[in-house]
């Protein structure tokens, strides 16, 4: 017996019935999904029933009669057509069909048997222009069309039979183009949402910057010629003035980073990790050094596709948490291992210290942007970093997750993509 493996199911069955209709018995439905098993189970058995009987080719109405049956109980709306020269004349139709196609006006429908016309399909010129391709000698074709009769969104398949009998399904697709509009609303709003972030970081790169450089280079002044001559209190508030302005600054700084990882993001390519980690070592070299912290790589860091500048700035980040929040009794050690997630499809790659850690009822809370656990006198930072390397993360198609017991150290792994879809 030979199976048509490479249709899909419907129309594997449908093909399976078009070989019978011309004699041609030796096909079989085969293995489908379980949807449509008890419909290939029914085809298969009558086929070998017709088989083994020895009956010859079918004609159309046999093969109407049979596929009705068989078609009855199917969800989709089916009808076939009979064509010849003088016209089309309707076969038949199932249960669906009527279903789909009746409104709360149960004349709607208005299928005259006399005639074999069928009133409803009478305006929908998508499906006689289907038909029309099936006839010149299209093998199958398909449409998804609006059909304000109905109020509803189909997709219409037209298929040959045989040389003189066309089949067509009536699919009601309304809730996926609903899904469609709202995916698309939601993307217009996102885009929308990213031309703001773009047009924040225009402001932020030129409206406040500008003044706090003023300010910033008058306080640097005023020290300069006018240091020795202040009182203590003016100094200290003078101080104060330069301390927030720097830390204004960075702050504007790092809202720049997280504005543009989506908008500014480079291009995903090859990139080697191990070249990635050389570079932020070089970058954050003097903190290491003051640190005394010590780097390890359990094994060789593989290739994968990324944004080389955003790896870097994950990398960066990540090591200079933890050396920032290093337990004050130990140097810090930060361990880089990889391995493959559960289902091989992700690199797992864990950035594990021996620092301060953190009670995990907070794991949540240190990913948001501006959220810090310690308080801006005990360590330097905006509470951006973390949310960054969320962000990054999330860009790449991946996720970030950590482990943490205070005193003992903290875990963060980062799940990405080998390949970037």
């Amino acid at each position: 017996m030979e199976n048509i493996c490479e249709k899909k199911d419907l129309e594997r069955i449908i093909e399976v019935l078009t070989m019978a209709a011309r004699g041609e018995f030796g096909y079989r439905c085969g293995e489908v999904s379980p949807y449509y098993k008890d419909l290939a189970d029914a085809v298969d058995s009558v086929i070998d029933v017709l088989s083994s009987s020895g009956v010859g080719k079918i004609n159309n109405a046999t093969v109407w009669q049979f596929s009705k049956k068989i078609f009855e109980h199917l969800n989709e709306a089916i009808i076939f057509i009979r064509t010849s020269e003088e016209g089309d004349e309707l076969l038949g139709y199932n249960r669906a069909f009527v279903k789909l196609f009746s409104s709360e006006d149960r004349n709607s429908l208005r299928i005259d048997i006399k005639d074999r016309e069928i009133g409803a399909l009478r305006e929908l010129k998508e499906f006689y222009r289907l038909l029309h391709e099936v006839r010149e000698g299209q093998t199958a074709v398909y449409a998804e069309v609006y059909y304000d009769k109905i109020n509803k969104w189909l997709k219409i398949s037209v298929f040959p039979v045989n040389e003189a009998l066309v089949g067509a399904v009536f699919e009601d697709i309304s809730y996926r183009k609903e899904t469609e509009n709202r995916l698309k609303s939601a993307l217009r709003m996102a885009e929308s949402s990213n031309k703001d972030l773009e047009y924040f970081a225009y402001i932020a790169s030129h409206d406040l910057r500008e003044p706090l450089r003023k300010v910033s280079a008058f306080a640097d002044l005023l020290v300069e010629e006018a240091g020795d001559k202040l009182p203590d209190d003016a100094k200290f508030y003078l101080d104060r003035i330069v301390s927030a302005t720097d830390r204004m600054q960075t702050l504007i700084e790092d809202l720049l980073v997280y504005s543009r990882i989506t908008t500014r993001g480079g291009d995903f390519v090859a990139v080697n990790l191990m070249d990635i980690l050389a570079d932020v070592q070089d970058s954050l070299s003097m903190l290491i050094k003051e640190s005394n912290a010590i780097i390890t790589v359990e094994e060789e860091l593989p290739v994968i596709e990324a944004d080389p500048s955003q790896l870097r700035q994950l990398f960066q980040n990540l090591i200079a948490n933890s050396i920032r929040y290093k337990n004050p009794e130990k140097n810090p050690v930060i361990t880089i291992k990889t391995s493959n997630s559960e289902d091989k499809n992700m690199l797992r790659i864990d950035f594990s210290d021996n620092g301060m850690g953190f009670d995990e009822k907070y794991k949540d809370r240190i990913f948001k942007i501006f959220q810090r656990l310690s308080s801006k006198s005990d360590k330097s930072g905006t509470g951006i970093g973390l949310a960054v390397c969320k962000r990054i993360v999330e860009r790449h198609n991946g996720y970030i997750d950590v482990i943490s017991k205070e005193g003992r150290g903290t875990t963060f792994s980062i799940y990405l993509p080998f390949k970037i879809n």
